[in-house]
């Protein structure tokens, strides 16, 4: 729908409106059969799914509709290396890598060194991401 000839904002539109259909389907639903993420119930199934529609027409709203995009290029780069990302993660632990690097400021630290060294992993990737976004260079399957 998003890839089609309609007028961009009566996709948003239907999105939306999806996205409503879907929610107050599940609440709906939800009376009858609870809505329990760890099963998978049909009605959380359902409520998410109008979460995910309403989220996706709101930032198509904004970004397709509005034209306001400049906030979202951190979004971009992610995701138009998004395979390269996942396939890095799983490679190469960033954390132990900026462990590595920052261990100095583990005694400063203290408790919160952890996310330091979850900051520093996921900035690390982030900038191989935006080194590939830079020059063009986008892996796909």
């Amino acid at each position: 729908m998003i890839k089609s000839q309609l007028p961009r904002n009566k996709v948003a539109l239907y999105l939306f409106i999806a996205g409503v259909a879907g929610v107050a389907s599940g609440l709906l639903l939800g009376l009858w059969h609870p809505i329990v993420k760890k099963i998978w119930s049909s009605s959380f199934v359902l409520a998410s799914s109008g979460v995910c529609f309403l989220l996706l027409a709101l930032f198509y709203w904004i970004i397709d509709v509005k034209g306001v995009h400049k906030w979202a290029l951190l979004f971009k780069i992610i995701g138009m290396n998004a395979i390269t990302a996942y396939v890095l993660s799983h490679v190469f632990n960033f954390s132990e890598i900026a462990d590595f690097v920052l261990y100095g400021l583990k005694q400063y630290a203290g408790d919160y060194y952890w996310m330091i060294t979850v900051i520093g992993g996921s900035g690390l990737l982030i900038f191989l991401l935006q080194q590939l976004y830079k020059h063009k260079i986008f892996i796909k399957v």
